[in-house]
């Protein structure tokens, strides 16, 4: 039976997405008979070691969480040193994001922190997220120091196979000397047992649905428009429900709504949910709205959140320099759930590809990638 350490910054539930992320997919890989354990390195949400273990999804998961702090302590180093000799991981996972393991996201330790407790293990990092855009000068000297903590990883590390989510951080990853592998990520919100009737392209109780990532931007807008416009020309006049979300950037999308408001029927804020009430809100939505930039779609959570739903996504936002790169996943059909034109005739073509992205996307299928891909370097 095959033993991984997954390693992240926090395990807190709820509190961290790439935490989330990552017992959720220990959560899948126990059901497959594979042990986990999981490592946070640096955790916001404990103030003391805590070694016990998580329950997620019908499994128990043994974990280890050390607090968040500058470097090291002797007991936390003895503490880590224990928890993987009594766990004996065949492979060591990190799950890379840089401002996780950095205040302000310069992990230049990183690499040495986790050389002392690789003894026996292969090991595979996954790459959230990489370098900031060198905007101007402070962001040109943050991305690189960013660069030199990713290549120190590969250096001090030796990582057997690399992932990422987007077609973008291959390329920059190959840029720097590192080969990196595709895994799409999967959303964290499972669909709720209590199904409610879902509404179908065509119903004239339309809902467009912005997903916790609730920013602004003109680009929306204008989208938002033309399609009301395209939706009246069908007899149908659109909902807005706007799900989760900070509070005060859900009240500024609220008011920006304002010059637009005759073009739709309703504009509902959810407020808080737990996760059983956001699967259902997700239900009742026909199309989902992303702010996120076309070629970065690939690691939202939002987005992947919709299309485990089965609900198609628009993400009106492109950034000029990356226009060239197009739609940020690797798979076609995920690309194909994507609507591009504002039309009802574009949401139905994309409603069909989002019901066969939910079955590239849901964590069974993702996890059973993964094992495939590290089994070649057993």
């Amino acid at each position: 039976m095959m033993n991984i350490l997954f390693i992240c910054g926090s395990l807190e539930p709820g509190k961290n997405g790439v935490g989330d992320y990552v017992r959720l997919f220990a959560s899948e890989l126990i059901k497959k008979n594979v042990n986990v354990s999981l490592l946070s390195l640096k955790d916001k949400n404990t103030t003391h070691i805590l070694e016990d273990e998580q329950y997620i999804d019908n499994v128990y998961i043994k974990t280890l969480r050390i607090p968040q702090r500058e470097k090291l302590n002797k007991l936390d180093k003895e503490k880590i040193f224990a928890f993987i000799k009594k766990t004996t991981p065949e492979w060591i996972s990190l799950q890379f994001v840089p401002y996780a393991y950095h205040t302000k996201g310069i992990p230049l330790n990183l690499a040495r922190t986790i050389k002392p407790f690789i003894i026996n293990s292969n090991v595979h990092i996954m790459y959230h997220e990489l370098w900031v855009e060198d905007k101007d000068i402070k962001g040109i000297f943050l991305s690189c120091l960013q660069k030199i903590s990713i290549i120190m990883l590969k250096i001090l590390l030796r990582p057997k196979i690399s992932h990422t989510h987007v077609p973008l951080y291959m390329k920059r990853l190959r840029k720097i000397g590192i080969r990196s592998s595709s895994l799409p990520l999967f959303s964290n919100i499972k669909i709720s047992n209590k199904m409610k009737n879902a509404h179908k392209v065509g119903d004239t109780n339309f809902t467009i649905g912005f997903f916790s990532q609730v920013t602004y931007r003109k680009e929306i807008f204008s989208f938002l428009s033309d399609l009301a416009l395209d939706l009246s020309s069908h007899n149908i006049k659109a909902n807005i429900l706007i799900i989760g979300g900070n509070e005060d950037k859900v009240l500024n999308l609220v008011n920006e709504f304002e010059p637009f408001r005759d073009l739709f029927k309703e504009i509902i804020s959810t407020g808080y949910l737990d996760e059983n009430d956001i699967s259902l809100a997700l239900q009742q939505c026909d199309l989902g709205i992303s702010p996120v930039p076309q070629h970065l779609l690939g690691k939202s959570g939002s987005v992947a959140g919709f299309f485990e739903h089965g609900i198609p996504v628009a993400a009106p936002f492109i950034k000029t320099r990356y226009s060239h790169l197009g739609i940020g996943f690797f798979e076609n059909n995920l690309k194909e759930a994507i609507v591009i034109k504002p039309s009802f005739k574009s949401i139905k073509f994309a409603k069909k590809k989002a019901l066969h992205a939910r079955n590239i996307i849901n964590p069974h299928a993702i996890t059973l990638q993964f094992l495939e891909d590290i089994n070649k370097y057993n």
